[in-house]
């Protein structure tokens, strides 16, 4: 079974990839282009720029669970405990052992084609889901908007200010110091849940500084020495859980505060090895 195309938004019924004995849901996003980063945050979040994505993509509705985690894994490193709960403790490279045994699994299952692949999003695709809307992003029409019609997206789902913020994740103003269950709180504009708390989330990028040049598909730098973290967790101050915030931690760094969701991308070179057998 081939991968669907992704729909023109990531609104409606989302495309489930059946794992064993639970669901990983995927929504379709499509391309577009945004203003990625601030004028006012930290000095890694500046300068604002204009990032355009290309391509369809279908990004994991929630965190990727302990259950989901376990099935594919064979065990649970998380410090909180729950199996409807995020998984965390996890480091940048055990993600992309996730992605890897996932990725063949479902290609064994016909459940995806053979060339489609999990992955982690890149920053600028975590961004774009996180921040934007399928209303407020500029659609890709094949010839690149002028500046003047793409206009930068609040920082919040719930807007510029983090007053309505605990609607929409578990942070340091109510986790009570523990993750939840992912979805109890409200989604974004998108239909994502926990993109603003639970648990910060790896990307697949290198952790960089932003030139201010208008981009497309960025993928971070060539090399470096951490990778990026996005998204505020449990123990997040409002402000570090704002869509434009950015932090690189050390890729074997595994700790209770990060997490993950995956990409499912159509084609293309995955970024580990798929010619293995798992068992």
């Amino acid at each position: 079974m081939s991968t669907p195309a992704p729909d023109k938004s990531s609104q409606g019924n989302p495309h489930m990839v059946n794992l064993r004995d639970t669901n990983i849901a995927l929504l379709p996003i499509a391309p577009g282009t945004f203003v990625r980063g601030t004028e006012t945050g930290h000095a890694h979040e500046q300068p604002a720029h204009i990032v355009e994505l290309t391509t369809g993509f279908h990004i994991g509705r929630h965190l990727i669970t302990q259950r989901q985690y376990i099935e594919v894994m064979n065990r649970n490193p998380s410090y909180f405990q729950g199996l409807e709960n995020p998984v965390e403790n996890v480091n940048w490279y055990d993600t992309m052992e996730f992605c890897s045994r996932l990725t063949v699994l479902q290609r064994t299952a016909g459940k995806i084609s053979a060339s489609a692949y999990f992955r982690l999003p890149t920053e600028a695709e975590w961004e774009f889901c996180c921040r934007t809307t399928p209303e407020t992003a500029v659609a890709r029409t094949g010839s690149a908007p002028g500046d003047d019609a793409v206009q930068a997206q609040p920082v919040y789902s719930c807007g510029d200010t983090p007053e309505t913020l605990g609607e929409y994740a578990w942070y340091m103003g109510n986790s009570s110091e523990t993750t939840h269950p992912v979805g109890e709180k409200k989604p974004n504009g998108r239909g994502l849940y926990d993109m603003h708390g639970n648990v910060s989330e790896w990307c697949h990028d290198w952790f960089g500084s932003y030139t201010g040049e208008r981009l497309k598909d960025p993928g971070g730098p060539a090399e470096g020495d951490q990778k990026v973290r996005r998204g505020g967790s449990w123990a997040s101050i409002a402000a570090r859980c704002r869509a434009t915030d950015r932090i690189g931690v050390v890729p074997s760094c595994a700790c209770a505060i990060i997490g993950f969701r995956i990409v499912l991308t159509e084609s293309g070179s995955p970024p580990y090895a798929t010619d293995h057998h798992l068992w």
